[in-house]
């Protein structure tokens, strides 16, 4: 093909690639974003965007933005200086976009953006203009700034399950009304007003509408594979769950949005809100970790590293490192604790600590021991009082367990 039957933007090499990236960002408004995406928002008959898919993320991790190229050019595009926003593309700006991107055309190695962007020019071939889907580029300026849209809600959640950032690593104030309530489907993102018209349309067909949930969050695994955890049941990890490497959910497990773990961990309770499990800790089946929501909105409870809480226990305080919570035990901030462990008595006595009067021993409220190590919380089983004593024996995941997925071996074909 002659360079003149190309679209006037196409770049010819990656210099000319490099250079068109480095005008967009000499402009004195322009301002690289903190985040961005490309992904597919999924509109209702009222034209209300009821989902964003975004197949790939990228975010601003240890301070670098990745893709900061892609960044540009997608600003070039939809007009975008700064600020958060998004953008519902027409055909026209696909086909600027490709052709902007054309240096790294075939060129043997994979670019997520690009696919993604390849991928929403053949949606709207397929689809034409009546289709439910369309692409939409969203920009995220700080991590700090409240979301702005529903694009915007979406794509944070989805730096928080691509781990991209950590449960409290970015700003969700306001998120609720930014969410629709959906009917999740077999077809996808429905208004819960459409259903009866799918079904309808489906019987007719010979087929089944099967609706999964009704809720304002996508079931984790709708939209992010990952193939280093293990999900048991889908239904009960929310989009906007950050599950670390090895993670395994079990089926009466569950993670809420904006909480997680930080890298190996079993999860047979539930992981509310708000709430960062640290590596090697085990959540034991039905035990509960009261969540931000269910704090006023402010307090917040991260569990250490090898921690245990036992089958059907509770927890309204942090835990440091090696913790122990006996099963069937519920320590909320405000139980009085008697404390029989030498350690963390001489602990609690070099912060100040002040011990409550009238009882044997040494007592304080659970809320000062929130966030120190090797502890082990049980109730004593004649008198009822629940006391700290020194954990011995930290948790230990089984390591086979947790293990790697095993890499598929090479073929020829």
């Amino acid at each position: 093909m002659s360079n003149a039957a190309l679209h006037p933007d196409t770049t010819l090499d990656v210099e000319d690639f490099k250079n068109r990236v480095a005008e967009i960002q000499r402009q004195p408004d322009y301002e690289a974003p903190f985040a961005f995406a490309l992904g597919f928002a999924t509109f209702a008959k009222d034209g209300a965007i009821l989902d964003t898919y975004y197949p790939t993320v990228n975010a601003t991790v240890d301070d670098k933005l990745e893709n900061p190229g892609s960044a540009a050019m997608f600003a070039f595009v939809t007009g975008h200086l700064k600020g958060d926003a998004h953008y519902v593309l027409d055909y026209p700006q696909l086909v600027r976009l490709e052709a902007l991107f054309a240096a790294f055309k075939d060129d043997g190695k994979v670019h997520a953006n690009i696919e993604v962007m390849d991928a929403a020019r053949a949606m709207y071939i397929k689809q034409g203009a009546e289709g439910r889907n369309r692409a939409v580029i969203t920009f995220i300026a700080k991590g700090n700034t409240d979301p702005k849209s529903t694009p915007d809600a979406y794509l944070r959640l989805h730096l928080l399950s691509h781990r991209k950032v950590q449960p409290r690593g970015i700003n969700l104030n306001g998120i609720f009304p930014l969410l629709p309530i959906v009917s999740w489907t077999s077809e996808g993102a429905l208004h819960p007003n459409e259903v009866r018209a799918h079904k309808l349309k489906s019987k007719i067909e010979g087929k089944h509408l099967h609706i999964y949930s009704h809720d304002k969050f996508p079931p984790y695994l709708d939209m992010v594979a990952i193939e280093d955890v293990r999900i048991a049941d889908g239904a009960r990890v929310r989009l906007g769950a950050h599950l670390g490497s090895g993670t395994t959910v079990m089926h009466e497990g569950f993670v809420n949005f904006n909480a997680g773990t930080e890298a190996a961990a079993m999860v047979e309770g539930r992981i509310s809100a708000g709430v960062f499990v640290g590596k090697d800790s085990d959540i034991g089946g039905g035990a509960s970790i009261m969540g931000t929501l269910s704090g006023g909105g402010k307090e917040t409870i991260t569990i250490g590293s090898n921690c245990l809480l036992g089958a059907n226990s509770g927890l309204g305080i942090s835990l440091g490192d090696r913790c122990t919570l006996q099963a069937g035990l519920y320590v909320t901030a405000s139980d009085m604790i008697y404390v029989e462990s030498p350690e963390h008595l001489e602990l609690l006595k070099e912060k100040g600590v002040a011990f409550l009067p009238g009882g044997e021993g040494h007592c304080v409220t659970s809320l000062a021991l929130s966030g120190m190590n090797d502890m082990l919380l049980l109730r004593h089983s004649r008198n009822g009082r629940i006391i700290l004593k020194f954990n011995k024996k930290p948790n230990k995941l089984n390591a086979v367990l947790h293990a790697p997925a095993p890499t598929p071996a090479a073929t020829t074909a």
